[in-house]
């Protein structure tokens, strides 16, 4: 039921291009309630606000393709992104598709597994929950590595519309480059910034009821209000889960992500290079 097209406000002539496992649940959830929905503390931990019956978000595909490319390239529309490194990012959409969700991973994907030849549905319901046997079959197979939540994130949009994207936030830095987009775009009505309208309180861990949601003192992406996944340390979860071989696949698959001019990401060297020296590419070729 996601609508994967970038949600447009045109009071803020703001285009965001929201990107799973990237705070996409909070960013909805802050557009829903700058459009003036009462819907944007929906309950379910705020997931139900990806339903468009829930969040009555505008979204780019809304418009004819006239009016999308004059809006992409009009220098009156902000255009803005938050990206997150492959090698972070794909084992939280592991954690949370394929071990949280598992029963729904068997249902939807096992039986891909399953018709693309790689297997019998009995071998993914008993291995979908390793993180090596997910990497190697279900990043890669047609149809299931276009899946929004582990397909890489620059392949989402054309090349040619990389350019007029004028702000790039990284993940790395959520809290600080949320409240300086927010803070950058203002209203066409009467001049406020979407930071100052709903971004400075308001904020918690409340999602089932805004009347006390809104008598939150706490800021849009606040640190005291993450979520707990959030604040976890990424490099110690990833040791769990990485091996020199799955760290370099990962380099490998998600090259666009990791060499476009766009995603200055800090490096994350998991193992030291003569480990990932040993993990040939060779390996994985047969998955291409």
């Amino acid at each position: 039921y996601h609508n994967t097209s970038p949600i447009v406000n045109e009071e803020y002539k703001v285009i965001f291009f929201h990107v799973a496992k990237v705070a996409s649940t909070e960013f909805k959830r802050f557009f829903a309630r700058l459009e003036g929905s009462p819907q944007w503390c929906a309950g379910n931990q705020g997931k139900n606000i990806h339903r468009p019956e829930v969040n009555k978000l505008k979204h780019l595909s809304d418009f004819s393709r006239e009016e999308a490319q004059e809006m992409m390239t009009s220098p009156e529309w902000n255009k803005a992104i938050f990206v997150r490194h492959p090698k972070p990012r794909v084992l939280s959409a592991f954690l949370d598709k394929a071990v949280v969700n598992s029963d729904n991973f068997e249902r939807e994907f096992c039986p891909v597994y399953v018709t693309k030849g790689k297997g019998d549905l009995d071998t993914c319901i008993e291995k979908h929950q390793s993180f090596d046997f997910f990497l190697r079959n279900f990043t890669s197979l047609p149809y299931v590595n276009e899946n929004m939540h582990w397909r890489s994130i620059y392949s989402r949009i054309d090349e040619k519309w990389w350019p007029f994207i004028n702000f790039v936030g990284d993940m790395d830095n959520l809290n600080e480059d949320a409240k300086t987009l927010l803070s950058s775009i203002h209203s066409s009505v009467d001049g406020v910034s979407a930071w100052d309208r709903v971004g400075t309180s308001g904020w918690s861990d409340v999602y089932d009821n805004c009347d006390i949601a809104e008598q939150s003192p706490g800021s849009f992406l606040g640190i005291d209000n993450m979520n707990l996944h959030h604040k976890t340390n990424a490099r110690e979860k990833m040791l769990k889960y990485y091996t020199p071989e799955l760290e370099r696949y990962v380099e490998e698959r998600y090259a666009d992500d990791l060499s476009n001019p766009y995603f200055r990401f800090s490096p994350i060297k998991l193992f030291p290079e003569e480990a990932l020296g040993q993990a040939h590419s060779s390996e994985f070729d047969e998955l291409d």
